[in-house]
């Protein structure tokens, strides 16, 4: 047995393909068949048919024919660049806070302009809130509810975008 028929394979995933079937008989009379099917991952089969293949096929028998496989050719990363050489100019003034950090960082401190959500069906879905998040207040918005508790989603700086948090109803406060 051949090694890529021992290979396995996993749930076949969806993807748009672009497909092309060129079919020519040459000055023999051969029926050629030149079936090709691009990925957008950059994968390409290549498959070429003879008139007896391409006719078994269409008969609905199973044919084994040679291919060609070509995968993507990856480029390298360019350097990263270098440091700006430093200036002699004077220190920027640090970037304001955003308007969250000003308010306490203790849970007894809520900011001000917000009330207290009593219980988790007092909020709708995709509703705007603050919560009280690693130690301070943000901007979040209710994904889900739950007795006692809401999952609210929110944008966590650095490569990690926006996550999920669960939190008790009484982290979490509406704006008036």
């Amino acid at each position: 047995m051949s090694p890529a028929r021992d290979m396995r394979r996993g749930p076949p995933a969806g993807h748009d393909l672009r497909i092309s079937l060129t079919v020519e008989q040459d000055h023999d009379g051969v029926l050629v068949a030149r079936l090709v099917v691009d990925e957008p991952d950059g994968l390409r089969v290549e498959v070429e048919l003879t008139g007896d293949e391409l006719a078994l096929l269409l008969a609905g028998e199973t044919q084994e024919v040679p291919g060609q496989v070509s995968e993507p050719v990856l480029e390298p990363e360019p350097p990263p660049e270098p440091p700006p050489e430093p200036e002699d100019v004077a220190p920027a003034a640090p970037s304001p806070a955003p308007p969250l950090a000003s308010h306490g960082t203790d849970l007894d401190d809520p900011p001000p302009g917000t009330e207290p959500i009593a219980r988790s069906t007092d909020v709708a879905l995709g509703e705007a809130v603050l919560a009280f998040i690693r130690g301070r207040w943000r901007d979040a918005v209710v994904v889900r509810r739950d007795i006692g508790s809401l999952l609210v989603t929110y944008s966590r700086p650095g490569s990690f975008g926006r996550v999920q948090q669960r939190l008790a109803t009484s982290r979490v406060r509406r704006r008036t």
